[in-house]
Protein backbone atom coordinates (compact mmCIF):
# COMPACT_ATOMS: atom_id res chain seq x y z
CA UNK A 1 0.00 0.00 0.00
CA UNK A 2 0.95 3.44 -0.81
CA UNK A 3 0.73 6.75 1.30
CA UNK A 4 -2.51 8.42 1.06
CA UNK A 5 -4.56 5.01 0.22
CA UNK A 6 -7.93 4.13 1.39
CA UNK A 7 -7.37 1.53 4.14
CA UNK A 8 -10.10 0.08 5.91
CA UNK A 9 -10.92 -3.00 8.15
CA UNK A 10 -13.26 -4.22 11.09
CA UNK A 11 -11.74 -3.00 14.64
CA UNK A 12 -10.75 -6.58 16.80
CA UNK A 13 -9.99 -6.97 20.74
CA UNK A 14 -7.04 -8.99 21.74
CA UNK A 15 -7.93 -9.84 25.62
CA UNK A 16 -4.99 -12.43 25.73
CA UNK A 17 -2.48 -9.07 24.46
CA UNK A 18 -4.78 -5.78 25.50
CA UNK A 19 -4.27 -4.87 21.98
CA UNK A 20 -7.02 -3.49 19.25
CA UNK A 21 -5.84 -4.76 15.82
CA UNK A 22 -7.59 -4.37 12.86
CA UNK A 23 -8.92 -7.17 10.08
CA UNK A 24 -9.32 -6.59 6.76
CA UNK A 25 -8.39 -7.95 3.15
CA UNK A 26 -5.65 -6.74 1.51
CA UNK A 27 -5.82 -8.23 -2.63
CA UNK A 28 -8.54 -10.19 -1.58
CA UNK A 29 -6.52 -11.91 0.53
CA UNK A 30 -6.99 -11.66 4.66
CA UNK A 31 -4.84 -9.66 7.43
CA UNK A 32 -4.60 -8.70 10.70
CA UNK A 33 -2.60 -5.95 11.38
CA UNK A 34 -1.29 -3.67 14.06
CA UNK A 35 -3.26 0.11 13.95
CA UNK A 36 -1.09 3.27 14.22
CA UNK A 37 -3.12 5.66 14.94
CA UNK A 38 -3.01 9.79 14.79
CA UNK A 39 -1.65 12.19 16.90
CA UNK A 40 -4.68 13.11 19.82
CA UNK A 41 -6.43 9.80 19.46
CA UNK A 42 -7.44 8.35 22.83
CA UNK A 43 -8.55 4.79 24.41
CA UNK A 44 -12.18 4.62 25.30
CA UNK A 45 -14.55 1.50 26.93
CA UNK A 46 -17.72 2.50 26.18
CA UNK A 47 -20.80 -0.38 26.87
CA UNK A 48 -17.74 -2.91 27.28
CA UNK A 49 -16.09 -2.50 24.38
CA UNK A 50 -12.97 -0.74 24.00
CA UNK A 51 -11.78 1.17 21.15
CA UNK A 52 -10.50 5.26 20.18
CA UNK A 53 -11.98 8.54 20.20
CA UNK A 54 -10.62 10.31 16.63
CA UNK A 55 -10.04 14.10 17.35
CA UNK A 56 -12.62 15.68 14.55
CA UNK A 57 -14.35 12.10 14.08
CA UNK A 58 -15.67 10.44 17.18
CA UNK A 59 -15.16 7.37 18.71
CA UNK A 60 -14.75 4.05 16.77
CA UNK A 61 -15.46 0.60 18.97
CA UNK A 62 -14.58 -3.16 18.39
CA UNK A 63 -16.96 -4.21 15.73
CA UNK A 64 -16.85 -1.20 13.68
CA UNK A 65 -15.59 -1.04 10.66
CA UNK A 66 -12.33 1.48 10.07
CA UNK A 67 -12.29 4.07 6.83
CA UNK A 68 -9.59 6.47 6.61
CA UNK A 69 -6.59 7.22 4.59
CA UNK A 70 -3.37 5.56 5.32
CA UNK A 71 -0.71 3.08 4.28
CA UNK A 72 0.66 -0.29 5.23
CA UNK A 73 3.57 -0.96 7.06
CA UNK A 74 5.25 -4.47 6.94
CA UNK A 75 5.61 -6.23 10.10
CA UNK A 76 9.83 -5.78 9.95
CA UNK A 77 9.06 -1.99 8.81
CA UNK A 78 12.10 -0.39 10.60
CA UNK A 79 9.79 2.08 11.50
CA UNK A 80 7.27 -0.19 13.45
CA UNK A 81 10.01 -0.65 15.61
CA UNK A 82 10.60 2.95 16.19
CA UNK A 83 7.02 3.13 17.18
CA UNK A 84 6.93 2.30 20.50
CA UNK A 85 3.97 -0.53 19.83
CA UNK A 86 4.13 -2.91 22.77
CA UNK A 87 5.80 -6.04 21.29
CA UNK A 88 2.67 -8.23 22.66
CA UNK A 89 0.43 -5.67 20.24
CA UNK A 90 2.24 -6.58 16.98
CA UNK A 91 0.02 -8.05 15.09
CA UNK A 92 1.59 -10.59 12.50
CA UNK A 93 0.39 -9.28 9.00
CA UNK A 94 2.23 -5.58 9.88
CA UNK A 95 1.09 -2.56 10.69
CA UNK A 96 -2.16 -0.12 9.15
CA UNK A 97 -0.64 3.56 9.88
CA UNK A 98 -4.19 5.67 9.83
CA UNK A 99 -3.76 9.68 8.57
CA UNK A 100 -4.69 12.31 11.01
CA UNK A 101 -8.40 13.70 9.28
CA UNK A 102 -8.95 11.50 6.81
CA UNK A 103 -11.55 8.95 8.57
CA UNK A 104 -14.86 8.67 6.79
CA UNK A 105 -17.83 6.89 7.97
Amino acid sequence: MSPGMAVSGRLAYRADSKCLVVNGKRAEEAFTATPIWPKGVEPVLNGGKRGVRVPGFGTVLEGDTVHAGGSYWKADDERARASGIDPACRAEDGFIVFGAGSFTK
